[in-house]
């Protein structure tokens, strides 16, 4: 499923084409990601597949914020001790580095990740300065990638572009997912369009929630939200954090109502149309027919499946008895659907065996 959502996903590929293209083109970028974001080592390790696949002169290192200074934790981390004995505080860490010609940090990609949130300022501030440095003594230097794990409405700094997770990616991009998740399962077109917009719904943009949903999808159209419960108390994320017991049983069935609605309406009319197509001489000889509140219909295209069901109980269309089983399934689905009721899952199977 990780691969699904990063190798396939056009928006989700992209992200990790944009990480790639700016540290690239030598800038530093800041990267705002969501807490969870799905399947994180998955994207960690195609981002730097590509950049090291591309970029010939620069290797790609991994850097954790100590706590310390950010310019402190760079020094510490790329000058050895003699170059150390060189600095003056006066100068400062971003521009110490930005003139030190014969640092292995000029040929790195360094990506700063675990930042502590009370330092997202501290960074971002450093490499800001340390870009303008290097512009000053035209010198290239090394790139950052900051990983921020909290959205902290921070804005743009002079040198340092920015890239949101939660803006590149939209709800769309999870039902792309899920369709693709959801085509090698083998069940009917219409059951596998029902799924998607049912684990949509659900899940929303939690994509690893989203995959486990299509992982038991049998049992999860049976029991959405006993499965909910169950992923909850015993499934885990691919960071090794659990799913947040968050789901309320009434929202649930409100999401699996606006499923069905979505799903089934569309064949209502499309049996309706082809009930009234079949039997079209026998409704026009009753026409016109008056309806409720003085509705009348007069064209045979427009007479409703409950009209066409109260028709044919009394006599006045003359059908077959699987037409007759099949008006009234439809008949009733409308109206428990209308009525604000769900449909269990045979009856929803019922329904889409029918095309």
């Amino acid at each position: 499923m990780d691969k699904i959502w990063w190798e396939q996903v056009t928006n989700a590929v992209q992200f990790i084409r944009k990480i790639v293209k700016s540290v690239l083109d030598e800038k530093h970028l800041a990267v705002e990601l969501s807490r969870d974001i799905p399947w994180y080592d998955t994207m960690r390790d195609l981002t730097e597949d590509a950049i090291r696949r591309q970029s010939s002169e620069r290797n790609l290192v991994s850097l954790q914020d100590s706590g310390e200074e950010p310019g402190k934790c760079v020094f510490e981390a790329f000058c050895n001790r003699e170059k150390q004995s060189e600095y003056r505080p006066a100068v400062g860490y971003a521009g110490f580095l930005a003139n030190c010609a014969d640092i292995v940090l000029n040929h790195r990609i360094v990506w700063v990740s675990d930042l502590a949130k009370e330092n997202y300022s501290a960074w971002i501030d450093f490499v800001s300065a340390y870009a303008a440095a290097c512009k000053k003594a035209r010198r290239s230097g090394g790139i950052f990638i900051l990983e921020l794990r909290e959205q902290m409405a921070l804005s743009a700094k002079k040198g340092v572009h920015m890239l949101s997770f939660q803006k590149e990616i939209s709800h769309y991009d999870s039902i792309v997912f899920n369709m693709l998740a959801a085509s090698s399962i083998k069940k009917s077109a219409i059951s596998k369009e029902y799924l998607v917009e049912l684990v949509s719904n659900i899940a929303g943009q939690d994509m690893e929630l989203a995959a486990q949903c299509m992982k038991k999808h049998g049992e999860f159209l049976k029991e959405p939200y006993a499965i909910l419960q169950r992923i909850a108390e015993q499934g885990c994320r691919s960071n090794g954090n659990p799913f947040e017991n968050q789901f309320r049983e009434e929202e649930v069935k409100k999401q699996i109502w606006k499923a069905q609605m979505k799903s089934i309406f569309p064949l209502v009319e499309e049996f309706r149309g082809h009930f009234v197509n079949k039997y079209k001489e026998q409704i026009e000889r009753q026409l016109p027919i008056s309806y409720a509140y003085g509705e009348e219909f007069s064209e045979a295209d427009d007479v409703e499946v409950g009209t066409l069901y109260f028709m044919a109980c009394n006599e006045k269309l003359h059908i077959s008895s699987e037409d007759y089983h099949k008006l009234k399934m439809f008949r009733e689905a409308r109206n428990h659907l209308a009525h604000l009721c769900i449909l269990s899952e045979e009856e929803m199977e019922a329904i889409f065996s029918v095309f």
